[in-house]
């Protein structure tokens, strides 16, 4: 394991190390990149965009475990959310919800986004993000209104992984978006951040669980694709 702090020669070995054929190896590199903070975030970024697949998977997964650290990695981030290689959108997603309140506003214009795919991981980050900001909730009530069934699914997850009172009303008001089950297929890995049952009102939202990239055109097959990178 490399001991990496501020120094740039170390960022850059572990960096290298991601490159390894050792698995162990490229998870202790992951680590240290980590525990190296925002130092180590533009090279990252150098590996979010560029050509390799599983590097760029790899950055995204170290700039997700960094939060609010990997702030400076938004705008090469967004621009993931289009990558045409399953599973980086979704991975990508789940790093720009991890920084938290300062990917908010880029969020809430990915979700507005005339891609459907993007505007779906648009909101699958908002839904997956932290903390109960009332801008938030609103971004995925507006998206109760999308053309896209799995999109409003994933606003629906949203809302019900945040099951405050605040939530549930903004959901209610938007009762006529409701996603009919059979619309788009789902997994349900989400949990309510507010402490209380992650459903919400049979009456207002009858589907509260994630649309599986399927549902965007990701084929099933692909997904095994992404173990492959980190073990």
């Amino acid at each position: 394991m490399l001991h990496v702090g501020p120094d740039s020669d170390r960022v850059a070995a572990a960096v290298s190390e991601l490159s390894s054929p050792d698995r162990r190896a490229r998870a202790g590199a992951a680590d240290d990149l980590v525990r190296a903070g925002e130092p180590a975030v533009d090279r990252l970024i150098g590996l979010v965009r560029g050509a390799d697949e599983g590097l760029r998977f790899q950055a995204v997964r170290i700039l997700e475990q960094m939060g609010h650290h990997a702030r400076s990695a938004i705008p090469a981030l967004l621009a993931g959310l289009r990558d045409p290689e399953w599973p980086i959108p979704g991975a990508t997603a789940d790093a720009l919800a991890a920084i938290g309140p300062a990917a908010l506003a880029p969020l809430r214009e990915a979700a507005a986004d005339e891609d459907e795919a993007v505007r779906y991981w648009g909101a699958r980050a908002l839904g997956r993000m932290r903390g109960c900001d009332p801008e938030r909730i609103a971004a995925l009530a507006d998206l109760l209104d999308d053309s896209s069934p799995a999109v409003r699914a994933q606003a629906a997850a949203g809302l019900a992984a945040i099951g405050t009172p605040a939530a549930r009303a903004a959901a209610e008001r938007r009762t006529t978006a409701a996603v009919p089950l059979a619309e788009a297929p789902v997994e349900t890995d989400l949990v309510s951040e507010g402490g209380e049952s992650p459903g919400l009102a049979a009456s207002t939202i009858p589907i509260v669980a994630v649309a599986t990239p399927e549902a965007v055109g990701v084929p099933a097959a692909d997904a095994a694709v992404a173990g492959d990178w980190l073990r």
